[in-house]
C-alpha cells in the first residue's frame, strides 16, 4: 500500500520480534561453543562445531570490533572444544595405531609357536 508521497508503506517492527544480526551471531557462537565442548569426545563432530563457533565469533567481532557477552563465552567454549576435539582425534589415531601394532605382534607371535 502506498501513501501520499509515493513511498512504499512498511509495517512497523515490534521490539519483541526484532533481533539484530549481531545478536543472532552471538547466540550461534554460544550454541556452537556449547556443542563443540559437549561433542568434543567424539572428535570430528566437536571439531566441526568448534570451527563453526569460531567463524560466528569472527563475524560478531567484525561487526563490533570486540567480543562481548554471549559471543565471548561462545568463542572461549569453541576454543576449548577445538582443543578437546584435536586431543581426542590424536588419542583415537594413537589407539588405532597401537591396536594394529599389537595385532600384528600377536599374529607374528602365534606363527612362531
Amino acid at each position: 500500500m502506498e501513501n501520499m508521497n509515493n513511498n512504499v508503506y512498511c509495517e512497523p517492527v515490534s521490539a519483541y520480534n526484532a533481533t539484530s544480526p549481531a545478536q543472532d551471531n552471538s547466540k550461534k557462537t554460544l550454541i556452537f561453543g556449547i556443542l563443540s565442548v559437549a561433542l568434543g569426545e567424539l572428535g570430528i563432530l566437536g571439531l566441526i562445531f568448534a570451527i563453526l563457533g569460531k567463524k560466528e565469533a569472527k563475524k560478531y567481532e567484525a561487526s563490533f570490533s570486540q567480543l562481548s557477552g554471549k559471543a565471548k563465552v561462545g568463542s572461549i567454549l569453541s576454543t576449548v572444544g577445538l582443543i578437546l576435539s584435536i586431543a581426542m582425534i590424536v588419542f583415537y589415531v594413537l589407539c588405532f595405531c597401537i591396536g594394529i601394532i599389537m595385532g600384528l605382534a600377536a599374529t607374528n607371535f602365534a606363527l612362531y609357536y
